[in-house]
């Protein structure tokens, strides 16, 4: 896949309305914590070779700035 979703893993509706997009993309939805990014996250979206796009869901009150940058640089 091209996108890949990243929601916070205490709170699940941001992951669930984002299901329906995920699904129709053929695209992961990926668990975050609030103020620190899972290493097993990292590994997974690093395996895509495809990534293009990571979709943060929720807002900086879901997952934060810093979270949302490390999530960028793994574009870059």
């Amino acid at each position: 896949p091209s996108v890949a979703y990243v929601a916070v893993g205490t709170n699940f509706p941001d992951a669930l309305a984002a299901g329906s997009a995920a699904t129709a993309e053929g695209a992961p939805i990926l668990l975050t914590r609030t103020g620190a990014l899972p290493d097993a996250t990292v590994g997974f979206l690093e395996a895509l070779a495809s990534l293009r796009r990571i979709v943060v869901l929720g807002g900086e009150g879901a997952v934060s700035a810093d979270v949302a940058d490390a999530l960028g640089a793994l574009l870059d």
